[in-house]
């Protein structure tokens, strides 16, 4: 049996018998906004990376989602504060990840992106286990007038937008919170993200864009896989096996132990294509992103080595003197193209495949997507 899981159930265990008979609700202890720690970098959120730290780690707003945690009503547990916090115990956090303003394409509006996930884990002793994960990424247009004030666009996109309407980050989060108290821990798939690299020639000259870029991928995957199944996978994380949380407070660390994965999927970004073509008499382009996709298991035998994947965007008409932007052109379509790998994960598609696979045999690509598939959702 997996550690992890074991130190779960005796965890169960003793709160289903030191609380059964008074009837009392079980504990979850709401540690906070985090983001995940790299080794080497300051003990402190970047708000150059992150802009969102400013707001999610402000004293008055983390009050204010406390008091919305506080009142979320449940018949089995309830979230009480980390000054509350007594002996083995359950956690739960929010671990921000990806924020990307990706420049957009002519006169067109940026686009942000922005990653969180909902971290719920077990506290035994000095051990942190982790229970289970909700990864999500949303994404909005950022016109002039939100990039000159981008605290205000944030605090509208995270919690402040009038309309009713408005599904806000903090209303997701806020939902997903009461959502993965009543998962069942069986429910996280032992798949993990191993890898992301990306060839030498892409965003060559801008080193930090690398580095996002990789980022953005490791991000939309874990999101797009976990959509995907219905159930969350492992975190990706450093090669520890920990998940390092940092928090507000300085004082306050999290090192989360990770259960193994018996799949491990690497991917490995291509450069980008461009083709340009004339018909009457007007130039039209042809943008293209592709990826490599490698799955290891302890359990079964991939035939998904190192196959290739592709993805074009439909033509369009080149108009000379209007500044366009590659890079949107190019993520956009890269977004696109790991949302639908990954849903092979769940249902692989022929049809799809024969159309995406680049350079490999559909012989043995839809018959290890299928073998992976099985194993996945036992």
């Amino acid at each position: 049996m997996n550690k992890a899981l074991g130190y779960w159930l005796a965890f169960c265990f003793l709160l289903i018998s030191g609380h059964a008979s008074a009837a009392k609700k079980v504990p979850v202890v709401w540690d906070g906004f985090a983001y995940p720690y790299k080794p080497g970098a300051p003990e402190k959120c970047d708000e150059k990376l992150n802009p969102s730290c400013a707001i999610l780690f402000d004293k008055e707003y983390a009050k204010r989602f406390w008091d919305k945690v506080e009142s979320i009503n449940d018949n089995n547990y309830e979230f009480v504060s980390t000054s509350n916090e007594a002996g083995d115990s359950l956690h739960v956090a929010v671990s921000v990840g990806l924020e990307w303003i990706i420049k957009g394409t002519g006169s067109s509006d940026d686009e942000y992106y922005f990653c969180a996930n909902v971290i719920l884990y077990s506290a035994t002793g000095n051990k942190l286990n982790l229970v289970n994960s909700k990864p999500n990424c949303w994404h909005q247009r950022l016109n002039a007038e939100d990039k000159a004030d981008l605290r205000g666009f944030l605090q509208k996109f995270i919690s402040t937008n009038p309309s009713k309407t408005a599904l806000t980050v903090e209303k997701h989060l806020l939902a997903e919170m009461s959502e993965i108290i009543n998962n069942n821990s069986n429910d996280l798939i032992r798949l993990k993200l191993g890898t992301v690299s990306s060839s030498a020639s892409v965003f060559a000259n801008e080193p930090a864009k690398k580095d996002l870029l990789n980022y953005y991928v490791a991000e939309l995957f874990s999101s797009y896989a976990s959509k995907a199944l219905g159930r969350p996978i492992i975190p990706a994380s450093t090669s520890t096996g920990l998940l390092d949380l940092r928090f507000a407070s300085v004082n306050r660390r999290s090192s989360i132990s990770l259960p193994l994965a018996t799949h491990t999927i690497d991917l490995h970004i291509h450069p980008f294509g461009k083709n340009t073509y004339k018909e009457n008499n007007f130039d039209f382009e042809l943008s293209a992103a592709f990826i490599r996709v490698n799955h290891k298991s302890d359990v079964m035998d991939s035939l998904i080595r190192d196959v290739n994947f592709g993805i074009s965007s439909a033509p369009r008409r080149v108009i000379k003197d209007l500044l366009d932007s590659e890079e949107m052109k190019n993520l956009i379509l890269l977004d696109q193209l790991i949302e639908e790998t990954s849903n092979q994960l769940a249902k692989p598609n022929k049809e799809w495949l024969k159309q995406h696979v680049v350079k490999n045999s559909l012989d043995k690509v839809l018959p290890g997507f299928e073998a992976l598939s099985r194993d996945l959702k036992k």
